[in-house]
């Protein structure tokens, strides 16, 4: 698999100054992949239930950048980092239930697992930090309905709620981590072409794990292709995230990401 990833934020400062702080752009290529190996069983009549298990691997490489504005006393900022040998194992059970005529109904726990690795950060005037880490990431449960309004139409709209404990994150690289449990909530909706092009649509309501009262609205849309024998995946997300500070301030920040997988 081969993937790239473009994330562009804006933060403004919506109350009491409608005033942009700092763009940040990011880009990233590779990440995590996942080798899995599953098995699944009717145990009862349209009930089926599954275990799997998921190998983590990966490398990747990103280049991140913080503009300010002319009239700020900041100085822009710009690093380069890599991660490689990145490495964990995580272990997933699932229900799915399709006893009801056009609606079908799942639950999954995804458990906790620590991915660990090799890292290092440049920045722009050549100064380098290099270690090794181990992330620890927590567990998460998940429910959701897909219903299929007709036969004739390959079509299917769905809707997932997500709890995963972020408040037993743990990291090498930190002490007194204090996130917060978070419920993520996703709708969305998948038709089919008769050329087997998938195009898809979605919302999703995040609560941001390091403050629950923060909250993040993102539209996505994404694409599935066959190009030439090769099935591509392209997908884009936009959102947008406020949070309060001090003296009755609002900052907002908007977020754009990309996303092309081959």
């Amino acid at each position: 698999m081969v993937r790239g990833e473009h994330d562009r934020r804006r933060i403004t400062q919506a109350e009491p100054l409608d005033k942009i702080l700092y763009d940040y752009w990011m880009e990233n290529d590779g990440g995590v992949n996942a080798f899995s190996v599953a098995v699944s069983q009717e145990v009862m009549d349209a009930l089926f239930l599954g275990v799997g298990v998921d190998f983590l691997r990966g490398d990747a490489d990103a280049e991140e950048r913080t503009v300010y504005p002319s009239d700020s006393e900041e100085e822009d900022v710009e690093l380069w980092s890599s991660y490689d040998a990145l490495s964990g194992t995580q272990f997933t059970i699932g229900l799915l239930s399709e006893q009801l005529h056009r609606v079908d109904i799942g639950a999954v726990y995804r458990s906790s697992f620590t991915l660990d690795g090799d890292y290092s950060v440049e920045d722009a005037e050549g100064g380098v930090t290099e270690g090794n880490f181990e992330y620890k990431y927590p567990d998460a449960i998940a429910v959701g309905l897909e219903y299929h309004p007709r036969n004739e139409m390959m079509t299917s709209v769905s809707f997932d709620v997500i709890y995963t404990r972020w408040s037993e994150f743990e990291s090498d690289l930190a002490e007194d981590i204090d996130f917060d449990d978070t419920v993520e909530y996703r709708a969305g909706v998948e038709h089919q072409f008769f050329d087997n092009t998938q195009a898809r649509f979605g919302l999703v309501y995040q609560p941001a794990y390091f403050d629950e009262h923060t909250t993040r609205t993102a539209f996505c849309f994404g694409l599935g292709l066959d190009v030439v024998g090769v099935r591509v995946d392209i997908a884009g997300q936009m959102g947008v995230r406020e949070y309060g500070i001090g003296a009755g301030g609002r900052l907002r920040w908007t977020t754009s990401i990309g996303n092309v997988a081959v």
